[in-house]
């Protein structure tokens, strides 16, 4: 079982995130009860695309590179997540696969939550579960933007 001033600094880190950001102190502290400290190493894979998606990350030191599969089947990199971000969103609301793999880009943290947890969370607290998803809604927006403006660039190249 977790300890409070474990809970407290949990919630202190969890609130430097984008996710959390703006969160009031007793619906961060919902989250911090239900997170899980996970340490990475230079390399090592936190999840492989095709994976169950039981898992939303808080990266709270180090980055995470994301990696998908091109038209040829080979692996390339898609983006790097630094601190304050989040990854596993989409696979966890979506109730879907992993749909790209994600590996430690040198040391790093995070907080993972589990799936089921954090619906069952979500269910119960119509205020948290808004913030959620607004923030959630407001992440995936600006992805889409880039992808959006950078498959613009990428075209104007080719032409």
């Amino acid at each position: 079982m977790r300890e409070h001033g474990d809970t407290m600094n949990t919630a202190k880190e969890l609130a430097e995130t984008e996710l959390f950001k703006d969160l009031p102190a007793e619906q961060l502290a919902a989250f911090a009860a239900i997170a899980r400290e996970a340490r990475y190493q230079p390399g090592q894979v936190v999840y492989e695309a095709g994976s169950a998606g039981d898992a939303l990350y808080l990266i709270v030191a180090g980055e995470f590179v994301v990696r998908a599969k091109d038209e040829n089947g080979d692996e390339v990199e898609v983006a790097t997540l630094r601190t304050g971000s989040y990854f596993g969103e989409m696979e966890v609301v979506g109730g879907m696969s992993r749909t790209a793999s994600v590996a430690a880009d040198g040391d790093a943290r995070c907080y993972r939550i589990d799936a089921g947890t954090l619906v069952d969370l979500l269910k119960r607290n119509d205020k948290i579960a808004a913030h959620f998803y607004r923030q959630v809604c407001r992440e995936l927006i600006k992805r889409l933007k880039s992808t959006t403006r950078d498959m613009g660039y990428f075209k104007a190249r080719v032409v």
